[in-house]
């Protein structure tokens, strides 16, 4: 489901967010909707993380991105927005997984995100553009 609009019912502290409008809402076989949000390749960036081994992070446009991943899984627990997702289009979900898309093989390198990737929300995953397409195209 591509950009669903779903109105806050209930559970919104920010009188200002009336809405959430996630990129994507992937269906799994069991019928629950997992949550993808689509960042750019960020390509003027030479890398998504900063700091070295001990202290590697993603940088401010990456952390921007896992938090709205956050916030819509927030929208989520609360059963009145569950209800109106599932009237509205269907869409069931209750522990999805976070997926953000962001990057590329030349500034997203596996070991930097995996390191970075140590302080992320329970099933909150990153992946690259490049890494995405592979994929796909590895699936059929």
């Amino acid at each position: 489901m591509y950009e669903p609009e779903l109105k806050w019912i209930e559970g919104n502290p920010d009188p200002t967010e009336t809405s959430i409008n996630p990129d994507l809402m992937v269906e799994l076989s069991d019928g629950s909707f997992d949550i993808y949000d689509l960042k750019t390749a960020a390509i003027d960036k030479q890398s998504i993380t900063k700091g070295g081994h001990r202290r590697r992070r993603f940088i401010d446009y990456v952390q921007e991105g896992i938090a709205q991943l956050v916030n819509y899984k927030e929208y989520f627990k609360f059963e009145k927005n569950q209800q109106l997702a599932q009237q509205k289009y269907k869409i069931k979900v209750s522990e999805p997984t976070l997926i953000l898309v962001v990057g590329n093989y030349d500034n997203a390198e596996k070991e930097e995100i995996r390191e970075a990737s140590r302080t992320l929300p329970e099933k909150c995953y990153i992946i690259d553009y490049d890494t995405l397409n592979a994929m796909f195209f590895n699936a059929q």
